[in-house]
């Protein structure tokens, strides 16, 4: 096809079901988009879009899928042999089924949720009101066990009691994270049934099989790595022995091919633990053991778990892990019924509920044949594509299997690259598109197809990302294997051949490597708050203060210099180099969590606009200061909270006065210790002074707690920020539609907050107590900002690009939080928990230990794709930064010196650990004296720390020509003169009454009047003025009485007033009346005006009059002149103002209708005239929004005048 790759033709001509393995920036999308078109028009058969399925990992990615087909269909619609077709496939495109799976699974639920037996108006519960709701379950639960009444169980006590401190909130934790897990299983109950079902076996027979399959992997894993020993692992030990090495070789031996039983492994570990203490040459123990000593560790680990004289250690901590595990699975049943039954009762589904109702109607009740609603929508689907399948979960694949064809009619298309999976934090299961691209390759009508043109990156940035990966990505490790089939190829040489090395002005050197010496790290200072817990604990160089602001400084430094320097950078679309602009570059971190604040202060201290895009809305500085103060609201005996809000801008007191307000009382709390400062300084003080503001602050503070305890939290809220100007000082700072839009936000979060009532402003407090702790706050609203720098976090830049891509904090250590957790869940080795026996002794069992070991492996697979995708972001310049030191290099060093097995990747603390082995196995010298070089693909460089810190930009020449550059006046210019086109617009009311634009005429005629001009060709006439409040009052009394008498009179009687009093008495029995509101009634007048000839005209028609009748209308600006409105002289004639009211009595007639209006104005007969012209606007409006309601004319319009007894009949409208 035109425009195609060989590859992408390959993959878009395919028959039946086809695995795409789509390296990043391959146009995995174009080529999606391509398939569906292909499968349209192509061929004699040709599809239709209603038998469609497209699954998109994210609504965006669906929504830009949709419109991709829409374009091509619309180019399509020109072409005659298509034409009709293309139109076709238009009105169906926005039917079809292109969109998330579940969007799809709800569509699915809804259209059978008889069947389900739920209720079809259930709403979606949101991911963080789902886990809220899940505490809510957990605290009643536990209220339950421990309620004397409810008979509790007694082993649930004890179990906690052996738990220790904190006892719930760790099997909370544990059991949340076990329930996300089990629901995106396939079958739960069938795993459920597994585990219980092992548990009743006092034996541990389900032990001995998981273990032995363990064992089998774990000798083929080391029996591997031992073969390779060769004189290369010992590069650093200068009196190694050949005879030394051939006996570290000789340990291969005595690992198996395979483990029959147990008792092998057993007395292969003994074998291994003898030999090493025992066998050694004299003297090479500790020299020939070096590369080894994590395989003797483990050996020496495992083996008490085995083997121990006189007993049975395997059977002795089965037997305690079994009563702990049946515990564990009952209350997982429990919460799961209770959690079910409390998502019915608030008529709500949360997200896993999709997968699991779409399975059950999807599959028999045995989930392992399909059903009939399967079979309907597999013949609906001719074709079934879904990208991002790397991401994909267990019950997420086997709903899709179950819409798919197999065998000769196979048409599944996924598309996926597991070099990108970086989502197991959300139960993603890699290892299902893995064993697709390994039985995909022998399954008939199935095929492997890859992608691997890359139409992003400068071909440099390709041939390091690919030489980086070879022999460090590793299936045992990563996931796949990096060899030829997976490097990324320079795509469409010739749309840009300056990006080729053999073309490019830079050298080919668009990969630098900045490293930042670490002299300074010897110093004591702080160190950055959840920096290194969020990373792994013990983390043996520390992530201080100064480190990362030397880093920080680093990365400004050199994209201030790219920007000086004008860095060229191609725009893909344009076809051409254009200078770098601060938009065009990002920084990426692997965790922004207490990195991104000195990022943004260095950032703003050498005057680089920066956006930091933080994942959670309560991270971010305005709203931590706001709920500062909520807390302080609260509870004003909280030091903390305090003291972050006499140092914000609420109160803005440095930090020696925050000393001498603990001086002044120190002991006791800060709130206490502040107002004995107060009361001892405020003598004399001078108006801005601290005791200035401290006083001001506290003033409002007492309003504000009122209002919090007494009123709603937003209104709360919105009053602290009319009161400070808070979101207005937001928006002056760096960053500032950014910081506003995360204070709007948090408004509308309060919002819907009192929207759910949930008892006040504690409630609200521990409501975000909990999404914080459980890192569910909400994401960060993106705000259209200036031209800056952007801050992401390696997640965030998942299918994004720039063309200077900078990854910091490179020596941040892996993450290996997944495997620190008392109970883990690995897909072999099932549920493996740690042995409590009786007291608060702990220890892990041999499963558990196995299972840590297999997911950190996972763990460092999972940084190794990390990695991935952020050095492919980048285009043009890919710059990378870490800190360095002696220890660092040394570990590079001996890394260096591995081959490319497993135990190479996993020995690495970091990515920079990769990187700086990597760079010592290029052919270039890359050592500790040279401060710079470069190798065939990548410059480096060391910086001093200190250098960095201290580093400013110059300040440029300050001449007129560059202080006021002519391009920047003319900016500056076009901006002060630019005015709003719809300025007259804003003006006006969208929506207003008819009495609203009667006042109107009134107004303007006064205006008028005052300037001694006239607006309208009329005299001015104003309403009439009461002589006292009383008088206006009597006078609304009676109009209003003598309306509701008119709306409920019976047309059909003799209109005199007798009659009229009768009728009269009639609405008093019926309610509506009261008796002494007869005598207001003047029934003489209503009579005179029912005998009058319009009173008899109206009366002859009385079956087609309509009293009370409201409107609704649409007015355009010519309509209201018409009428005699003012309105904005420059309001455009596509505007339009919708008007509303109420005739008060209307004959509608066949050809036309007539419209009369009730007035009870005491006047004069005299002044009728004068006060019709005064309400003449109104009655108009009338009869245009009526005739145009019922599409005919108006042509009786009427004023009746009820206290002098006058029908004033208005002239048709001109």
């Amino acid at each position: 096809m035109a425009g195609l790759t060989s590859q992408q033709s390959a993959a878009v001509e395919a028959k039946g079901s086809v695995l795409l393995m789509a390296g990043a920036g391959t146009g995995k999308t174009s080529t999606l988009v391509a398939r569906v078109l292909h499968w349209l028009f192509d061929g004699n058969n040709r599809g239709s879009l209603d038998r469609l399925l497209m699954v998109t990992f994210t609504e965006a990615a669906a929504a830009e899928m949709r419109e991709r087909i829409r374009s091509a269909l619309w180019k399509r619609c020109h072409q005659p042999e298509h034409q009709e077709h293309a139109q076709a496939q238009l009105t169906l495109l926005d039917t079809a089924h292109i969109r998330t799976l579940h969007s799809f699974n709800l569509e699915l639920i809804r259209q059978h949720f008889l069947e389900l037996e739920i209720d079809p108006r259930s709403s979606v519960l949101e991911p963080q009101q789902a886990r809220l709701l899940q505490e809510e379950v957990l605290e009643e639960l536990w209220d339950d066990y421990f309620d004397p009444q409810k008979s509790p169980s007694p082993k649930v006590r004890d179990w906690l009691k052996k738990l220790g401190t904190n006892a719930i909130s760790k099997v909370n934790r544990r059991l949340l994270a076990l329930h996300e897990q089990w629901r995106t299983q396939a079958d739960p109950q069938a795993w459920l049934d597994r585990q219980r079902g092992s548990l009743h076996d006092p034996e541990p027979t389900d032990w001995h099989h998981k273990l032995l399959a363990a064992f089998n992997h774990w000798a083929s894993h080391w029996r591997q790595y031992i073969q390779l020993l060769d004189d290369t692992f010992y590069i650093q030990e200068k009196k190694i022995k050949p005879e030394t090495i051939a006996f570290a070789q000789s340990f291969a031996d005595l690992l198996p091919e395979s483990f029959s039983s147990l008792e092998q492994v057993i007395q292969c570990l003994r074998d291994i633990h003898q030999r090493n203490d025992e066998g050694w040459p004299r003297g090479q123990k500790t020299v020939g053991g070096k590369p080894l000593e994590r395989f003797f560790g483990e050996v020496k680990k495992f083996l008490p778990y085995l083997y121990e004289e006189g007993t049975n250690p395997l059977k002795e901590d089965w037997t305690w892990v079994r009563q702990d595990m049946g515990i564990l699975l009952d209350l997982l049943c429990e919460f799961d019924e209770r959690y079910t039954r409390a998502k019915r009762q608030q008529g709500v589904l949360d997200f896993n509920d999709f997968e699991q109702l779409a399975l059950r109607l999807l599959y028999e009740p045995d989930r392992k044949n399909t059903s009939a609603i399967a079979e309907q929508w597999r013949q609906r689907f001719e074709q079934v594509l879904v990208d991002e399948y790397q991401d994909i979960n267990p019950a997420q694949d086997a709903i899709l299997r179950a819409l798919s064809r197999e065998g000769d009619q196979a048409n599944r298309f996924l598309v996926g690259d597991v070099k990108q999976s970086i989502y197991r934090f959300r139960q993603a299961a890699p290892g299902i598109f893995q064993n697709y691209a390994s039985d995909w390759r022998q399954t008939p009508h199935c095929q492997v197809l890859p992608l691997s043109e890359n139409f992003r990156s400068a071909e440099a940035i390709l041939d390091f990302v690919n030489s980086l990966f070879t022999g460090l990505m590793i299936k045992e490790v990563g996931g796949v294997h990096y060899d030829e089939e997976a490097f990324l190829r320079y795509g469409a040489p010739s749309d840009r051949p300056f990006l080729r090395r053999s073309n490019d002005s830079t050298d080919c050197r668009r990969v630098e490597l900045h490293l930042v010496a670490s002299e300074i790290g010897n110093e004591a200072s702080d160190v950055i708050e959840g920096a290194v817990s969020e990373e792994s604990e013990g983390d043996e160089e520390g992530v201080s203060v100064d480190k990362l602001r030397a880093e920080a400084r680093l990365v400004a430094r050199r994209l201030w210099e790219l920007k000086r320097n004008r860095f060229p950078v191609w725009r893909r679309h344009e076809n051409r180099f254009t200078e770098v602009q601060w938009s065009d570059m990002v920084v990426l971190l692997r965790a922004p969590k207490g990195r991104a604040e000195v990022f943004a202060r260095e950032f703003a201290d050498v005057g680089i606009p920066l956006r930091t895009e933080t994942d959670k809305l309560l991270e971010s500085r305005e709203v931590q200061d706001l709920l500062n103060l909520l807390r302080l609201l609260d509870n004003p005996l909280q030091d903390l909270p305090l003291a972050s809000v006499l140092r914000s801008p609420w109160v803005g007191l440095k930090l020696d006065d925050l000393a001498d307000i603990r001086l002044a009382r120190k002991k006791g709390s800060l709130w206490l210790a502040l107002h004995k400062w107060l009361e001892e300084t405020q003598q004399n003080f001078e108006t801005d002074s601290p005791q200035a503001r401290v006083k001001h602050f506290l003033d409002n503070y007492r309003r504000w707690r009122h209002l919090a305890r007494s009123g709603s939290l937003v209104t709360c809220l919105e009053v602290i920020l009319k009161d400070t100007f808070y979101d207005v000082w937001c928006q002056a700072q760096p960053d500032g539609a950014q910081r506003h839009a995360h204070v709007q936000q948090f408004l509308h979060m309060a919002r819907h907050f009192d929207h759910l009532q949930r008892q006040g402003l504690h409630r609200f407090l521990q409501l975000v107590e909990t999404l914080t702790d459980l890192e569910l706050s909400a994401e960060t609203p993106k705000a259209v900002t200036e031209n800056c720098v952007r801050l992401l976090s390696i997640h965030q830049s998942k299918g994004l690009e720039f063309p200077v891509v900078v990854l910091a904090g490179m020596a941040n250590q892996l993450n290996f939080s997944d495997s620190q957790s008392d109970i883990l869940w690995e897909d072999a080795l099932g549920l493996c928990m740690r042995v409590y026996p009786q007291g608060r002794f702990h220890y892990p069992s041999l499963l558990h230990l196995l299972a840590d070991h297999r997911l950190k492996k996972e763990s460092v697979g999972e940084e190794l794709r990390l990695l991935y995708v952020a050095l492919t972001r980048a285009c043009d310049l890919l710059l990378l930064t870490g800190h360095f030191s002696e220890k660092k290099w040394n570990q590079w060093v001996n890394l260096a010196a591995l081959p490319p097995t497993p135990m190479k990747v996993l020995e690495a603390k970091g990515a920079l650990d990769w990187v700086g082995a990597w760079c010592l196995n290029q052919s270039a010298p890359f050592n500790l004296e040279q401060r710079t070089g470069q190798n065939e693909h990548l410059r480096w460089q060391i910086h001093s720390a200190q250098e960095l810190i201290n580093w400013k930009p110059p300040l440029p020449e300050t001449t007129q020509e560059n202080l006021f550059p002519e391009d920047h006046i003319k900016a500056w210019e076009h901006l002060w003169a630019w005015q709003y086109p719809h300025l007259a617009a804003t003006k006006e009311a969208a929506k207003t009454h008819v009495s609203a634009l009667r006042r109107r005429i009134a107004y303007a005629d006064e205006q008028a009047a005052e300037a001694g001009t006239l607006l309208q060709a009329r005299t001015p006439v104003l309403p009439p003025t009461c002589a006292s409040l009383a008088d206006q009052s009597r006078g609304m009394r009676a109009g209003a009485l003598h309306h509701l008498f008119l709306e409920r009179l019976d047309l059909g009687i003799e209109p005199t007033p007798q009659n009229f009093r009768g009728e009269a008495q009639r609405l008093v029995q019926e309610g509506v009346l009261l008796q002494e509101e007869i005598e207001q009634l003047n029934c003489e007048r209503l009579a005179q005006f029912w005998n009058s000839d319009v009173g008899r005209a109206i009366r002859s028609c009385a079956s087609q009059a309509h009293r009370e009748i409201p409107f609704t209308a649409r007015f355009t600006p010519a309509d209201l002149r018409r009428v005699g409105v003012p309105v904005q002289p420059d309001l455009r004639d596509e505007e339009f103002m919708v008007v509303q009211g109420v005739a008060d009595l209307v004959v509608l007639l066949e050809q036309e209708l007539w419209v009369l209006d009730y007035k009870t104005d005491h006047i004069d007969p005299e002044k009728v005239a004068e006060r019709a012209a005064f309400y003449a606007p109104q009655v108009y409006l009338y009869g245009l929004a009526l005739g145009r309601i019922y599409r005919r004319p108006a042509c009786k319009l009427w004023l009746h005048f009820l206290a002098p007894g006058v029908t004033h009949e208005l002239p048709p409208l001109p």
